[in-house]
């Protein structure tokens, strides 16, 4: 026992492992662990996302009940504004826009509505109010 312990001593006087060059080590080898476990497919998905396709009636902005161009126009005219911390929302805030309902109109929500139109958009029937 004494013996292999000598032995292992010996082998590593020759080989400097600091603190820094294990970690190096060792991130390097988790990581190219983990990108060989995970298949192509999944790494071209998660570039390749659609948005969500939300119900006609949440995308509707315009409340007419009908999906179409006047919606994104409505999510357009609104796009990159936010609702602000005042009794009255930010100049060119539009609460029909926020279909999200989060105090901002971005770029993603115009996704949704243009998704939501060329999906379903002449599926839909007015509804009545």
């Amino acid at each position: 026992m004494l013996r292999l312990q000598l032995t292992l001593n010996r082998d590593m006087a020759g080989h400097s492992l600091s603190r820094r060059s294990f970690l190096g080590r060792t991130a390097l080898g988790t990581a190219g662990v983990c990108t060989s476990l995970t298949p192509a497919s999944r790494w071209l998905a998660a570039q390749t996302t659609e948005p969500p396709l939300l119900p006609s009636y949440v995308v509707d902005a315009n409340g007419n009940g009908l999906l179409g161009a006047q919606d994104e126009i409505v999510v357009r005219r609104a796009l990159f504004s936010k609702r602000g911390f005042g009794l009255r929302p930010e100049p060119g805030f539009d609460y029909r826009a926020d279909i999200f309902g989060r105090a901002t109109v971005e770029e993603n929500a115009l996704e949704a509505v243009r998704y939501a139109v060329s999906e379903i958009g002449s599926l839909t029937t007015p509804t009545r109010r």
